[in-house]
C-alpha cells in the first residue's frame, strides 16, 4: 500500500495536471488527519490514481515506514 502510493509520488512529473489534482486533494485529506492511510488507498485505487495489486496489498505499515511516505508527500506536494 505504501509502497504504492510512493511510486505514485515518484511518477508525479508523467502525471497529467488532472490526475496530479485528483491525488493532491486524497493526500492532503490523509496529512490532515481527515482520513486514515486505507482510505486514501482505497480512494486512489477507485479513481485509478494508482494500479490495482496484483496481489491484494491492504495492510499497513506502521510508523517508520508511515512516517517515511507522509514526509515524501509532503515534499512532493509542497505542503
Amino acid at each position: 500500500m505504501i509502497e504504492q502510493i510512493e511510486q505514485a509520488l515518484e511518477r508525479w512529473d508523467s502525471t497529467s495536471r488532472q490526475n496530479q489534482e485528483k491525488i493532491r486533494a486524497i493526500l492532503r485529506r490523509y496529512l490532515e488527519g481527515a482520513i486514515k492511510l486505507d482510505e486514501a488507498y482505497s480512494e486512489l485505487l477507485d479513481e485509478d490514481l494508482i494500479p490495482m495489486p496484483r496481489r491484494c496489498g491492504m495492510y499497513s505499515h506502521a510508523g517508520e515506514d508511515e512516517g517515511r511516505l507522509r514526509k515524501s508527500i509532503k515534499e512532493k506536494l509542497s505542503l
